[in-house]
């Protein structure tokens, strides 16, 4: 209960300071932003560009965003814990319009990865700081072909390549779409492989109000070849502009020996993310997980989340 407080705590102090000091957190996001993207193009800019790039050049330099997530979780059984997620796609079009520099770190919690950073690319949870290059074979009519070779930034490396295709299929007539990907990574050091599938479909259903079913599937190979199968059912709801609801029904799946799926957990979530302004917001969700390690009994869990976007 205590630990619950201490983060109430915490989350108001964050509220708090959005109306007494607004000017000093834009200010400070401002020169962050604005040193970031002189960086990029001071690098960019060693390579030979004719003038007809420039302009072109300027615009690709200033999307470069970097996504940064600290969360805060509590539970039942354990104390406070902090994770961090951080996400970055750099893109340097004198140098090359296809290859790009890509960054990322996630939690252990898997289903808090998923809640709080939906974007990130990794299915397969990977807690290391990593740093790699990804080029894009095609990425045209809502079809991306792309491979990427990372590494640890620390010892032991550990690289690995991914192959990715991704597709989005639309049916204008019915405002309904399909997000797919497929990849497939190789890990160098340990010389296996492991795959991962996701599909989503997604109807909104009113202006404020959006049904989401994503299904997603790896097969870890480091894993003694395990195989989990989770799905999200999430309806979003759109307040307003400075607050956005997301009710998650959660539920986790790993293939015995038999080849048969059976429960491994499940949870019900509510995620509330409000926006102090359009490059900052916070991020709350109470969750109500059963595992099978815990004979399925009701946990309660807190996270929040304090999430900060450099670039725009």
């Amino acid at each position: 209960m205590f630990r619950i407080v201490a983060v109430i705590l915490l989350f108001t102090a964050v509220l708090t300071a959005e109306e007494t000091s607004p000017f000093v957190l834009e200010n400070l996001r401002y020169k962050l932003t604005r040193y970031y993207h002189k960086l990029l193009g001071s690098i960019d800019n060693d390579t030979k560009c004719d003038k007809k790039c420039t302009i072109a050049q300027r615009k690709r330099i200033k999307k470069n965003k970097i996504h940064i997530i600290t969360s805060v979780k509590s539970t039942e059984q354990k104390h406070l814990s902090l994770s961090l997620n951080v996400r970055g796609h750099i893109d340097l079009p004198n140098i090359s319009k296809k290859l790009h520099l890509v960054f990322s770190q996630q939690g252990s919690d898997t289903l808090t990865n998923r809640q709080v950073d939906r974007e990130n690319e990794n299915v397969i949870t990977d807690t290391r700081f990593r740093i790699g290059l990804k080029y894009n074979f095609y990425h045209k009519n809502a079809l991306d072909i792309s491979t990427k070779l990372s590494f640890k930034i620390h010892r032991p490396f550990g690289p690995f390549q991914e192959f990715s295709v991704k597709k989005l299929f639309t049916f204008p007539h019915d405002d309904f779409s399909i997000y797919t990907r497929g990849s497939l990574y190789y890990f160098y050091a340990y010389t296996f492989f492991a795959e991962s599938l996701e599909c989503n479909f997604i109807q909104p259903l009113t202006s404020k109000y959006l049904l989401a079913f994503a299904n997603e599937w790896e097969n870890n190979a480091k894993n003694h070849r395990n195989k989990r199968l989770t799905h999200h059912l999430r309806l979003h709801h759109n307040f307003d502009q400075k607050n956005h609801l997301v009710y998650w029904l959660s539920y986790g799946t790993l293939a015995e020996r038999d080849s048969h799926y059976r429960a491994e957990w499940r949870a019900l979530s509510v995620s509330y993310i409000h926006y102090l302004n359009k490059w900052f917001y916070v991020q709350t969700i109470p969750r109500v997980v059963q595992r099978k390690e815990h004979g399925y009994r009701n946990d309660v869990e807190l996270s929040i989340s304090f999430a900060m976007l450099l670039g725009i």
